[in-house]
């Protein structure tokens, strides 16, 4: 097949910052379509001290492949420009069609815009065109002066060779390595220490569930190695704002990562975890409860934000939210914290049910061993043997569903 298109992508490659990484999946997609010639621009880093070393993608398999891709020279027509950098480029180019990929986390693109505040500064370009991930970020767009139709909805997506369920002895060791046994039920994670993300309200609701059930951690990976601040920092903050909750026993049973993961370590630790828990306030699209829910864990998320445009009952339960407006015009919703407890403790209770059931028929599977030649216990020991695996599926896959 002949190729019929010239593509350039303006933008980040190599790292594992959140627009980077969308780039290399796409980059992998789009190289299997012949009807492309891709070009690619390395656009600087939003922080100069990013590198490939220290940020990796993750993506070693591919790293080389879209290393290779090389800048056009200066005489070649290029039919599409896609931009995906931040502050946004949004001004004109040498291209029939140009489009740009952003989020607004908090509905605002003020300040976003490369080289001016506003968009009308920069927004020269009638042809550009707006990629954003999802709804809730769309709005911002039109918000600051986008026509709606100039603002393409285009959802993430999750490489579900990379995001997947483990078995349970994976699970088990995984686990042992960080100190934590098949009793526990484990909360996690994976996001940077900001406040749009909510971790502060996630560290009060852990707190008040540490009361009630002894056997529960939580996990936070943070994204240090990006944003600088660490969790440890993070909770020590929240702890002078809340002495009385975060006490040494809870804090004791918080256990944070901070150092880069590959890949299939972040999948694991997915899915070695009982839950996923994000009680965010503004997020462009938010990845990682797609990726953890890809790894068979349920999620509990914050209702009336971007995850709305992928919620699934089978797989989410909704944090209460009120929406609100700061100062300077940003939207965000506030997660309620009683509705976060309550999700918390409707999954432990859910897996305690199903855990007493195994227990149960564990002890008459042992029973009827001590006769196992009965044609009678025979067929029971089978009864039970499949009601038992019956139970373990659900404990792994089918918390959420009445």
């Amino acid at each position: 097949m002949n190729i019929s298109q010239n593509l350039l992508i303006e933008g980040w490659r190599g790292i594992n910052h959140s627009y980077a990484m969308i780039n290399q999946y796409q980059i992998r997609e789009l190289l299997k379509n012949n009807k492309f010639k891709i070009y690619f621009k390395d656009v600087p880093y939003f922080d100069p001290e990013w590198n490939k070393k220290n940020n990796s993608s993750g993506l070693k398999d591919f790293e080389e492949k879209i290393s290779k891709l090389t800048q056009p020279s200066n005489k070649l027509k290029i039919d599409i420009l896609y931009r995906i950098s931040f502050p946004y480029r949004m001004y004109g180019g040498n291209a029939n069609k140009i489009f740009v990929f952003g989020t607004s986390e908090y509905q605002n693109i003020d300040n976003m815009i490369y080289q001016g505040k506003e968009l009308s500064e920069k927004y020269i370009n009638k042809s550009v065109k707006v990629i954003t991930p999802s709804n809730w970020s769309k709005m911002g767009f039109v918000k600051g002066g986008f026509k709606e139709n100039d603002v393409i909805v285009i959802p993430c997506g999750v490489d579900l060779k990379i995001f997947k369920p483990i078995n349970k002895e994976k699970k088990i060791k995984i686990r042992k390595k960080i100190n934590i046994n098949n009793d526990h039920f484990v909360f996690l994670n994976v996001s940077a220490m900001t406040w749009n993300k909510g971790i502060n309200k996630l560290l009060v609701a852990f707190s008040e569930i540490k009361r009630k059930y002894s056997f529960a951690k939580l996990i936070l990976k943070d994204q240090s190695n990006l944003y600088k601040e660490t969790a440890k920092n993070y909770i020590s903050i929240t702890k002078k704002k809340f002495p009385n909750l975060l006490t040494d026993e809870v804090l004791s049973n918080i256990i944070v990562i901070s150092k880069n993961l590959t890949l299939k370590e972040l999948s694991e630790l997915y899915g070695s975890c009982d839950a996923y828990v994000s009680s965010y306030r503004a997020e462009g699209f938010n990845m990682p409860p797609l990726e953890a829910a890809a790894c068979g864990i349920p999620t509990i998320l914050t209702s009336g934000g971007s995850t709305d445009d992928y919620y699934d009952p089978s797989f989410v339960l909704k944090i209460e939210g009120t929406k609100k407006t700061l100062n300077d015009g940003k939207n965000y919703i506030e997660p309620d914290l009683e509705s976060l407890i309550s999700n918390m403790s409707n999954l432990i209770e859910k897996r305690n049910s199903l855990l007493k059931k195994n227990k149960a028929i564990s002890f008459i599977e042992k029973t009827l061993e001590e006769n196992p030649n009965s044609k009678k216990n025979k067929t029971k020991h089978t009864q039970v043997k499949q009601q038992y695996d019956s139970n373990e599926r659900k404990i792994n896959q089918d918390l959420l569903l009445e």
